[in-house]
């Protein structure tokens, strides 16, 4: 028995549909991709967000320039995608040090020094400014000291103490955040440390005494490609110390504290 012909016109229809809303369907899962593909998409975003930001602030760069040491360390941390801004000598003043916490990476190649009080010794981290009677209210808070370099006993800058770091820091820092104060007794004082570990720090490094420029120098690439290559500070620290060993003319070595 055969199909009439409005029969026959009604399955050509009804074909037609379906094919339309396949193409529609398929065209939909094409250009819009599911859920869970939107998910990863947005996890591979933020990492790529998720930059290491790196700061070199020198401030032994006015008496003890090393400008190949530090192309050196731009060019390696650079090369591994990092964002580098770079102080140096004068230019490392008080409002760097507010903002430590913009950087994932911190690198200090500073002067160094220590003081008494109350029968303590006191040290702080040197900015590169010169001390000058107008730093004297901040002194009389508690913020800063005139420093006075080990090693340069005729020159004196503007060193913060641990209450500066406790109080005047702006944010927090990341939790992958390590500082490195490349400086004569940086490692000394529990209480500068401490201000750096309340704000969020990951790891602090740092010398237990006196060093040479000379061994400063010679460290600090290693020390930098080492934590690159082991992604894990204490570990580089312990390369140092065990490879490198101490500062042969003072005996003294880098120190390492995590949270």
């Amino acid at each position: 028995m055969g199909i009439s012909r409005g029969k026959y016109l009604v399955i050509i229809v009804v074909i037609a549909l379906l094919l339309t809303i396949a193409l529609a369907l398929f065209l939909h899962y094409l250009t819009f991709p599911s859920s869970k593909n939107v998910v990863n998409t947005t996890n591979k975003l933020i990492t790529n967000v998720h930059r290491c930001k790196v700061l070199i602030a020198d401030g032994l760069y006015d008496l003890f320039p090393n400008r190949t040491l530090i192309n050196y360390l731009r060019s390696i941390l650079v090369n591994k995608g990092c964002e580098v801004t770079i102080y140096l000598g004068s230019n490392v003043t008080i409002d760097v040090f507010k903002r430590l916490t913009n950087y994932n990476v911190i690198i200090l190649r500073l002067h160094g020094g220590y003081g008494y009080e109350h029968g303590s010794v006191v040290t702080g981290l040197f900015t590169g400014v010169k001390w000058t009677y107008r730093y004297y209210p901040l002194a009389k808070e508690g913020y800063v000291a005139k420093g006075v370099p080990f090693y340069v006993r005729e020159r004196a800058y503007v060193a913060l103490l641990p209450k500066f770091f406790e109080e005047k820091l702006v944010g927090r820092f990341s939790s992958d955040s390590i500082l490195i104060a490349f400086g004569c007794f940086t490692a000394m004082n529990k209480k500068l440390i401490g201000a750096f570990l309340d704000h969020g720090l990951h790891c602090y490094i740092g010398w237990n005494g006196t060093v040479t420029i000379d061994y400063l120098d010679r460290v600090l690439p290693t020390l930098i490609n080492k934590i690159i290559e082991l992604k894990d500070p204490m570990k580089a620290v312990s390369y140092i110390n065990k490879h490198l060993g101490p500062d042969p003319e003072t005996g003294n070595e880098l120190v390492v504290i995590c949270k």
